[in-house]
C-alpha cells in the first residue's frame, strides 16, 4: 500500500540519522475513559491486537501520526493516450521525537539542530517509485518540551526528562499516484 510504503521509507531515513533506537512509522491518538477522566495519548499498533503506548518517551524514540483528515483530489492524466485518473493525496502528519541531547551538540541550539536534520530527511528524495510523485511540505515545528508534551498527552502525569530534546514537526505528505495503484503493487 502506497501510504504504508512511504511511511516505511521515512522511518528508514529517520533511523539513518543515528539518533533513534526506536521509530514507529505510524501511531494514532487514543482516547480512553477512566474514572479520573479521559486519557489521550499516542499508541502504535504492533500486531495481534496489541498496541505499544508511546506517552512514556524512552530516550531516542519517535513516531509519525496523522493530525487530521486526508485530502483527495482527482486529476486527469493528460500525458497518457488512455484516460487515466491520478489522485493527489495529502496526509497531514506530525513527526514527534524525544532524543538525548548528548547525541546532539548539547547546547541551547540542539533542539533546532535535530529539527533541521529531520526536515532535511523529510524533504529529501523519497524513492517509492519513478512513476509517481511523493513529497513532504513542512508547515511548522515545536521545540518547547512542555508544549510538545501537552499536545501529545492529555490526562496523564507529566513525565518530562530534562536530558531529552522533545520536538515535533508538522508536515503534509503529498502523494500523486494513479487511482488504480492505491493498493495494488504497481509502483
Amino acid at each position: 500500500m502506497i501510504f504504508e510504503d512511504t511511511l516505511c521509507e521515512i522511518k528508514d531515513a529517520v533511523m539513518g540519522t543515528g539518533y533513534f533506537n526506536n521509530f514507529f512509522e505510524y501511531a494514532e491518538m487514543t482516547n480512553l475513559k477512566t474514572d479520573k477522566g479521559t486519557l489521550s495519548y499516542p499508541r502504535a499498533y504492533v500486531g495481534n491486537g496489541q498496541y505499544e503506548n508511546l506517552y512514556d518517551f524512552d530516550s531516542n524514540t519517535g513516531y509519525v501520526r496523522k493530525t487530521g483528515p486526508v485530502n483527495i483530489k482527482e486529476l486527469p492524466d493528460i500525458t497518457n493516450s488512455c484516460t487515466t485518473t491520478n489522485l493527489v493525496l495529502t496526509y497531514p502528519l506530525r513527526l514527534v521525537a524525544a532524543v538525548k541531547k548528548e547525541l546532539l551538540e548539547d547546547n541551547a541550539y540542539s533542539d533546532d539542530k535535530l529539527i533541521y536534520e529531520l526536515i532535511e530527511v523529510l524533504q529529501g528524495k523519497l524513492t517509492i517509485s519513478n512513476t509517481m510523485k511523493v513529497k513532504a511540505e513542512v508547515d511548522r515545528y515545536e521545540t518547547d518540551r512542555n508544549k510538545v508534551w501537552s499536545e501529545e498527552v492529555h490526562g496523564l502525569e507529566e513525565i518530562i526528562r530534562i536530558e531529552l530534546s522533545y520536538i515535533y514537526i508538522d508536515f503534509d505528505l503529498i502523494i500523486n499516484v494513479k487511482k488504480d495503484c492505491l493498493i495494488a503493487d504497481c509502483y
